[in-house]
C-alpha cells in the first residue's frame, strides 16, 4: 500500500513538475520536498501533510512545483467534498439547518475553485506570484468559515472531516507559497 501511494505521490508531483514548465521563475527559490516539509518551513500540523501530498523527495524543484502539487491535492479534494456536500442536501436524514449551511458552502466552494484556477495559472506563467499566497490564504479563510457554519450543526459528520481537510491542504498551498 505505501509503494503505491508512494507512487501516486511521484506521478502527481511529476505532473506538477511538468505542469509548472520546464523553465524556471525568476527569483523563486529552489528546495527539496524534504525541506519544504519542514515543520518550521510549514509549521509542524502540517508536516505530515505536507510530505504525503509531495513525497519524501531529497531533490531540489522550483516551491512554485510545491505549491502546485498542494494546490492540485487541495482541489481533487474539493471536488470529493462537494460530491459529499450535495449528496447531504438530499438526503432527508441530514441534521436539521445542515442543507442551508451546505447551500452557503458550495456556493463559497465555487469562489475557492476560482481563485485556484488563478493561482495555477500564475504559477504556470510565472506571472503575479506575489498573488499566490494571498490568494491560497483567501481560499483558506473561505474553506476555514465552511467549517465553522457546518460544525454547528453537524460537528462530528464526515462533511465536516472532509471540509477540515480541504482547509489543511489550502493552508499547505499557502505555507508553502510563503516559500516561493
Amino acid at each position: 500500500m505505501e509503494k503505491a501511494t508512494a507512487f501516486v505521490l511521484s506521478v502527481s508531483l511529476t505532473g506538477a513538475l511538468l505542469f509548472t514548465g520546464g523553465d524556471a521563475c525568476a527569483g523563486v527559490s529552489s528546495m527539496s520536498a524534504v525541506d519544504a516539509c519542514k515543520p518550521g518551513n510549514v509549521g509542524a500540523a502540517l508536516s505530515k501533510t505536507c510530505a504525503a501530498t509531495l513525497g519524501t523527495s531529497t531533490a531540489a524543484h522550483e516551491v512554485t512545483a510545491y505549491v502546485t502539487a498542494a494546490l492540485d491535492a487541495a482541489w481533487r479534494s474539493y471536488n470529493a467534498t462537494t460530491k459529499a456536500a450535495n449528496a447531504d442536501m438530499e438526503d432527508p436524514s441530514s441534521p436539521r439547518g445542515l442543507r442551508e449551511v451546505i447551500g452557503v458552502c458550495l456556493y463559497h466552494y465555487d469562489d475557492v475553485v476560482l481563485y485556484a484556477a488563478g493561482v495555477l495559472e500564475y504559477l504556470r506563467t510565472c506571472t503575479s506570484l506575489r498573488e499566490v499566497s494571498f490568494d491560497c490564504a483567501t481560499s483558506a479563510g473561505i474553506v476555514d468559515r465552511c467549517a465553522g457554519l457546518v460544525q454547528t450543526v453537524a460537528p462530528n459528520s464526515t462533511l465536516h472531516a472532509m471540509i477540515v481537510g480541504d482547509r489543511d491542504r489550502t493552508e499547505l498551498a499557502v505555507r508553502l507559497a510563503l516559500l516561493m
